[in-house]
């Protein structure tokens, strides 16, 4: 596996250094952001954002990543205020938008959304709609592009989840535990816990949180939860996030209109 900290921590080293001769240069700005989003700093790549919007207000890519940062923190009015501003300035942006519709429970919204720009992450709305056969087929059509990355992993988790192999779900499992997106974590962890996979489920969804994963409309409406609900290890995680995310909206609510 590779030392990926080892990875950030050069990285944001060469970043200081463009930084200290450039230091108001966007580019940079949004690599550091995305740094900073996946080592759990979530606040730090929100602050560097809207930072960045003052000195520009058309920055289209640090719209696209604000719709991320608003949505670990389950601010998803200003991830969708945050999408707009970024279509309004560039229709043809690429856009995470289908995480943000998944959240709010816009599942027709995120399929379409799906099919236009990401394929395999179709089969994963239509886990969450039931439509397994139909899951599967994407997950097989999808795998066969994708191999063995972190994507087609996933799709091997919602094969794997739909057909209750055990094996498969332990071995996704294992992938994704150096996986450094929290909210990869999650969408993992409600995968593991759909199947009936409690521990691996729990210590994903630890994992998201515990590194700032606070999106609480989701995990507290999220029906792919329900199997692990009762587990007295839930409750501690539920009220980390929701004081994250309470703590968020104090800070950020209506940041972005």
């Amino acid at each position: 596996m590779v030392n990926r900290q080892e990875h950030y921590r050069k990285a944001e080293e060469a970043l200081a250094r463009a930084f200290e001769l450039h230091p108001d240069i966007a580019i940079g700005h949004h690599v550091q952001a995305t740094i900073e989003l996946d080592r759990g700093r979530t606040e730090a790549a929100i602050d560097r954002l809207l930072a960045v919007l003052e000195r520009n207000p058309n920055d289209v890519g640090s719209y696209v990543q604000l719709m991320v940062g608003f949505r670990y923190l389950g601010l998803l009015d200003e991830s969708l205020a945050a999408y707009r501003r970024a279509r309004e300035l560039d229709p043809e942006v690429r856009t995470s938008l289908i995480h943000t519709l998944d959240a709010l429970g816009d599942l027709e919204g995120a399929l379409a959304e799906a099919q236009k720009h990401d394929r395999f992450e179709v089969s994963m709305v239509l886990f969450e709609m039931g439509r397994n056969q139909e899951a599967i087929e994407v997950a097989e059509e999808q795998g066969r592009l994708l191999g063995n990355n972190s994507f087609g992993e996933y799709l091997r988790a919602v094969k794997g989840a739909i057909q209750g192999d055990v094996e498969v779900l332990r071995s996704v499992y294992d992938h994704y535990l150096e996986f450094p997106d929290p909210e990869g974590h999650y969408l993992v962890a409600r995968t593991m816990a759909r199947s009936g996979q409690r521990d691996f489920a729990i210590d994903l969804l630890g994992r998201a949180i515990g590194n700032g994963y606070a999106n609480l409309p989701l995990i507290a409406r999220d029906p792919c939860l329900d199997p692990v609900r009762d587990d007295p290890r839930f409750g501690p995680l539920f009220r980390k996030a929701e004081e994250h995310h309470a703590a968020a909206r104090a800070a950020y609510g209506g940041r972005v209109r």
